[in-house]
């Protein structure tokens, strides 16, 4: 039997108390939870516990970014296996979604991000409107929650124009594809799975300087901090071929290394493995360490 768990604060307890005898515990960490801004202080100390117990009790630990592999090796002496979120390259089909939202492809700015304070969403809306960019700014998210009010209350500004949510995901694609520039304003994760797909529909990214971003996009993206190093990106984008190499480059990171075929083939991978080691735990040592240094 396996116990495989995405890690999730409030399943932890019984997760390391009710677990199965004879199960393999596989734990993906996925972020940094405690990190994020809504949560306050007893809370994100409860997440911080909770993390340190799924980390000691994981027999296997799942990493979905470099930065994540790093910090459990550093935090609690623990190597993971690193297996990436995927994404498959995009390619335009419909360009009727321009006539839905009345917008000329090539001709807008993009922000698809939950509503939430460790998304920058705040920082990327001061920047565009700094710019004084005649393009307008799509906000695509639910704006149901607490955040999502008060952001839209603060902007008022014709330009910003909040969509909500998109679910229609060729709808999604086409406006990330066909966007001047796509704003990546996350800062808490690990590799996050929007900006994953913003990198196979060709996007022109824009990016929170923080390591887990740079982790992924590494030189093939403008790096922001501020509201006005936002404005800058708009008003003073770099020489085409820089954007369309880079664009090439994270194409082939999504070949390469952020495919969906290969996350699966991984996880599959390392199911076999833990299950070799419970049965044979001589032969299927070399293997496995071998899969954990990767």
């Amino acid at each position: 039997m396996y116990s495989c768990a995405k890690f999730f604060a409030a399943d932890v307890e019984m997760n390391h108390c009710a677990r199965p005898k004879n199960t393999i515990n596989i734990v993906n960490m996925d972020g940094l939870e405690w990190m994020r801004s809504k949560y306050n202080q007893p809370t994100k100390r409860f997440l911080k516990y909770a993390e340190k117990l799924a980390a000691k009790n994981a027999q296997v630990l799942i990493a979905d970014s470099l930065y994540m592999k790093e910090y459990l090796r550093s935090s609690y002496n623990k190597h993971a296996v690193y297996i990436p979120y995927g994404a498959e390259e995009f390619t335009p089909t419909d360009l009727s979604v321009f006539r839905k939202y009345k917008l000329n492809p090539g001709q807008y700015f993009i922000l698809i991000a939950r509503m939430e304070p460790e998304n920058n969403i705040e920082m990327i809306i001061k920047g565009y409107l700094l710019s004084k960019h005649q393009y307008p700014l799509l906000v695509v998210g639910d704006t149901a929650n607490s955040y999502g009010k008060k952001i839209t209350a603060m902007f008022s500004n014709l330009s910003v124009r909040f969509c909500g949510s998109i679910y229609d995901q060729s709808d999604l694609n086409n406006l990330r594809y066909h966007s001047a520039k796509y704003f990546h304003g996350h800062s808490v994760g690990g590799t996050n799975p929007s900006l994953l797909e913003a990198m196979a529909c060709r996007c022109d990214i824009a990016a929170h300087k923080n390591a887990f971003n740079k982790a992924i996009l590494q030189n093939d993206a403008g790096y922001f901090s501020s509201a006005t190093e936002i404005a800058s990106l708009i008003n003073f984008p770099e020489a085409e071929r820089i954007s369309n190499q880079r664009k090439l480059s994270n194409i082939q990171k999504i070949k390469t290394i952020y495919s969906q075929q290969k996350n699966v083939d991984d996880y599959e991978q390392l199911m076999f493995m833990a299950a070799n080691r419970q049965k044979q735990p001589e032969t299927a040592a070399y293997s496995f360490s071998r899969l954990i240094s990767n």
